[in-house]
């Protein structure tokens, strides 16, 4: 019994994800927009060339906007790490100033103070 349903024609078109019928009952390929008068048409339109290009098209856009999504974000990932790399170097670089500043501070006093003593 299951053998029979399996060939039948109008229980295999209606389980492609494509197909759709319409409201004057003819059965219309929603990927290519191809309207078909029966589902044995319709599975000769699914088996034909138009039908297996619009597919491999669709395949090829699918993975064009994985890939673009994916690099997308690699693109968002390495702009993080260089705002991250540049704060790291302005902050080293503030501390280094900071630094630069507190021994020229502390080389003026000690200056001050020779200059202190040798007066007295």
């Amino acid at each position: 019994m299951s053998s029979v349903k399996a060939l039948n024609p109008a229980l295999q078109a209606r389980r492609d994800p494509y197909y759709k019928r319409n409201h004057m009952g003819r059965v219309t390929c929603t990927l290519c927009d191809i309207c078909c008068t029966d589902d044995n048409n319709f599975l000769k339109h699914l088996a034909g060339k138009t039908h297996r290009l619009q597919l491999e098209r669709r395949e090829r856009n699918a993975r064009r906007e994985e890939r673009l999504a994916a690099e997308e974000e690699l693109n968002k990932e390495a702009m993080r790490r260089a705002e991250q790399e540049k704060a790291t170097r302005e902050l080293l670089l503030q501390q280094q100033q900071q630094q630069q500043q507190s021994q020229q501070s502390s080389g003026n006093r000690i200056n001050n103070n020779n200059n202190n003593n040798n007066n007295n």
